[in-house]
This record gives structure tokens, sequence and C-alpha cells, in this order.
């Protein structure tokens, strides 16, 4: 096991956060890889989540749990009846 890997790693069971060699199971974010970028749930990659996904970057458009780069239009965001976006 590689204590210094950070990142995300396939196995049998699915595509999970890896953070200094152990699984994040509390990682809910979007992350990259070097195949891309990816919507996380509890630590495993949802490939099964269309929608928005959020990380330290900003709001991000998911497709089949993937970063959509292609979209281009507005979003807006409402939290506690406030809109935002």
């Amino acid at each position: 096991m590689d204590y210094s890997y950070t990142g995300i790693a396939p196995n049998e069971y699915g595509w999970w956060r890896i953070v200094n060699g152990q699984v994040d199971f509390t990682c809910n974010s979007v992350e990259s890889n070097e195949y891309g970028w990816f919507y996380l749930r509890n630590g495993q990659v949802d490939f099964s989540y269309t929608g928005l996904g959020f990380n330290d970057a900003g709001c991000w458009r998911i497709v089949n749990g993937a970063v959509d780069f292609g979209c281009t239009g507005v979003v807006w965001l409402v939290e506690n009846r406030q809109r935002s976006g």
C-alpha cells in the first residue's frame, strides 16, 4: 500500500477517493485523476449521478458522474429561498 498516494483509484468495487493511501469515505466533492473530474459521494465516484457538484473551485455540471466541461449555460442555485448564480 502506498501511504503517500492521494487521488482517485479503482478496485473491483468502484472508483474511490484515496487520501494518504486510505479510502476517504467522508469525501463528498468533485475531484480528479488522470481520466478526468468526477463526482464523489461518500468517497466513491457515483457514475449514476447527474446534477450539480461542488468543490473549492466552484459549482460543476455533472453528467453520469463526470464533469461536463461543455456546459455553458447559467445555473441558479437556491438555498434558504435565496437565489445566487
